[in-house]
């Protein structure tokens, strides 16, 4: 199979919009489990958040940097890439409800990052902000690096995929697409057929689009 071709298959796999409803299905609410503050070298728990640096980052009034942990976000600020699609969309979630606000930091088995970075899940007014943004698709389910509440982040980010909740929501006017489409000639002719049918797929679901 064609590099190509697989690239097709990965992307018509998924798809973004936002979401406005408030978690539902599975747990969202409730109170930092564990990570002694003590252990991570803070007197508390509580952090106020001055700004954040994307979607998955922020940056507390002391000065650290917390990742968040278990979700990654797609890149608004990184040195190599250009900004990813729902990167803005995710940026100002966190944002809206992070920035200025005074947060619970539950820290995970390790304190920081290989980049000096604090790893905390982070709650605010009793909501699992890693979680939301799972769970509304804004981000995806790390599973690369183990945690706590690891299984129940898939879960929601399952449940994002089957309510194509952000970005995994179809939609004519997906950069993706439009990339796809500038690399035609580069394509198989199955490469070709596929696209097409996917297409044309979308074009009946989202008819005001083919005006």
């Amino acid at each position: 199979m064609r590099a190509a071709d697989l690239f097709v298959m990965i992307v018509l796999a998924g798809g973004g919009a936002g979401c406005q409803e408030r978690d539902a299905g599975l747990p969202s609410t409730g109170k930092p489990a564990g990570g002694a503050a003590g252990a991570c070298g803070f007197e508390s728990n509580e952090a106020l958040v001055v700004r954040t640096s994307d979607g998955d980052t922020l940056v507390l009034e002391s000065g650290d940097r917390v990742r968040l942990i278990g979700v990654d976000t797609p890149e608004t600020h990184h040195p190599e890439l250009p900004v990813q699609r729902f990167g803005k969309e995710a940026s100002d979630f966190t944002r809206k409800h992070a920035e200025g606000r005074r947060v619970q930091l539950e820290f995970g088995p390790e304190c920081r990052d290989k980049y000096g970075r604090l790893l905390a899940y982070v709650w605010v007014d009793g909501q699992l902000l890693n979680r939301s943004l799972v769970r509304r698709g804004y981000g995806y389910a790390m599973t690369r690096f183990p945690h706590p509440k690891m299984e129940d982040f898939v879960l929601a980010e399952r449940e994002a995929r089957e309510r194509h909740y952000g970005l995994w929501h179809d939609s004519p006017t997906d950069g993706r697409l439009a990339n796809l489409m500038s690399r035609w000639d580069a394509l198989s002719p199955e490469g070709h057929k596929r696209l097409e049918e996917y297409w044309d797929g979308l074009l009946k679901s989202h008819p005001a689009a083919a005006r």
